[in-house]
């Protein structure tokens, strides 16, 4: 007994050190080794846990900051702000998922702010955005967009209506 009770004490430090220092994988693998000898020892419970959640919720975030282009699709911007709120809870435990954390809100902040769109035609077009609504027939006219990709219609009567894609960048 009192070489379990050592071994498990000794894994209970080690969990600490690394939980200091947020290297949550080596918690993990430490809590699980010291979980084989000692499989009721509540602090290599929660470690283990809390291991497990931190990592998982880092991936979630990363997968999401990795490819921050998909942010423009309002599916994948409501799956991130899931992601935030799971990580959230966690992110006093781990500075690098609450580095994350921050990263990714900044991320969605400026997915979210439109940009000026300046539209020029020769007045006699009528010109819309397909799925967001008409411009009209203008000579210019600046329209809000946030980013995204978008088709723009133009269309006059006794000429073939056009419809070209464009890109639009938080930058531009």
């Amino acid at each position: 007994g009192a070489e379990k009770a050592a071994a498990a004490a000794q894994a209970e430090q080690k969990v600490q050190v690394f939980r200091e220092v947020d290297e949550w994988p080596t918690v993990k693998m430490v809590a699980e080794n010291g979980l084989k000898l000692n499989a009721d020892n509540p602090v290599l419970q929660q470690a283990l846990q809390s291991a497990n959640q931190i990592i998982q919720a880092g991936q979630r975030l990363e997968s999401f900051i990795a490819n921050p282009q998909r942010l423009t699709d309002a599916n994948i911007r409501l799956r991130a702000n899931e992601a935030i709120g799971a990580a959230q809870p966690l992110a006093a435990q781990s500075a690098r998922l609450a580095q994350q954390l921050a990263q990714l809100q900044s991320l969605l902040q400026v997915q979210t702010q439109t940009v000026p769109v300046l539209v020029k035609s020769d007045g006699r077009t009528t010109i819309r955005v397909l799925g967001v609504g008409n411009v009209g027939e203008v000579k210019e006219k600046i329209i809000n967009l946030a980013p995204g990709t978008y088709q723009f219609e133009a269309s006059c009567k006794g000429y073939r209506t056009e419809i070209i894609t464009v890109e639009i960048s938080p930058a531009a």
